[in-house]
């Protein structure tokens, strides 16, 4: 049975547990956490520019870093 992907992000991950839960026990899931409210907060507390475009992040070899240890 292949895998369901769910991707969830920062602001509705703790409430989506149950439901992923759920779905494990019937099937393998995999979870993709964007965590993209923790990558901004920690590149501003490290003193990098934050920057989207048309809505996704543009990512400067400084901040992947950053989203490398995310």
């Amino acid at each position: 049975m292949k895998p369901v992907v769910v991707k969830l992000g920062g602001a509705v991950a703790a409430d989506a547990t149950e439901i992923v839960l759920g779905l494990a026990a019937e099937q393998p899931v995999v979870v993709v956490h964007g965590a993209g409210a923790q990558i901004s907060a920690e590149m501003e507390r490290r003193g990098l520019e934050v920057r989207f475009l048309a809505g996704r992040r543009v990512t400067s070899q400084a901040a992947l870093a950053v989203v490398r240890e995310s």
